[in-house]
């Protein structure tokens, strides 16, 4: 195992509270199998709604909450630009972020001469992207007020998790859990 994949494991044990055997670290070729590895670790008791459900039910409300946006008028193949006004401020910006529950969010606006203008990233089309971007590079929600892994794991909060960590270890954006972390990944 490289270095890589040495970090990747030791960022599942922490977020997960469980130990990986070198055995079992050998057998995770995609990030599909270190999910199942996971969900065998952790024995998810109880399935709860999908993290990018929650994401859009946030951005949705924050939408309405803030830009006065029909909840009716947003699902997930909305298009980013056709909900978010234009050129608010970066106070109105800021709000939106913080409505939703997330610090930051990918560059939906670049600034002009005449404030903020929209500058959807080509990742992030619709209401649906975004949700996925912020359940991929948003902090781990399934933690305890104590900042601890939950003593009960959802098999979506597990798949969020793992997903989360592969993101933020290897430097990744966009990867599919049947991609191979090896030949497809880069990991050494």
């Amino acid at each position: 195992m490289g270095l890589d994949s040495v970090e990747l494991v030791i960022a599942c044990e922490d977020a997960f509270g469980v130990r990986i055997t070198d055995a079992e670290a050998e057998r995770v070729i995609t990030p599909e199998d270190l999910v199942q590895l996971m969900i065998e670790k952790v024995r998810p008791s109880r399935e709860g709604p999908c993290a990018t459900h929650r994401a859009f039910n946030q951005i949705r409300t924050a939408l309405a909450t803030a830009f006065g946006v029909e909840r009716c008028w947003v699902g997930t193949g909305t298009p980013v630009d056709h909900v978010l006004p234009k050129g608010p401020s970066w106070e109105v910006v800021r709000e939106l972020e913080w409505r939703a529950g997330h610090a930051e969010w990918p560059h939906l606006y670049r600034e002009s001469l005449f404030g903020p203008v929209s500058a959807v990233p080509g990742r992030v089309r619709t209401v649906g992207d975004l949700a996925r971007w912020m359940v991929l590079h948003g902090p781990i929600a399934e933690r305890s007020s104590d900042g601890e892994p939950p003593k009960e794991w959802t098999r979506s909060g597990v798949r969020t998790t793992v997903r989360h960590l592969v993101a933020r270890q290897l430097g990744l954006d966009d990867f599919n859990d049947e991609d191979e972390l090896v030949r497809d990944l880069g990991v050494d």
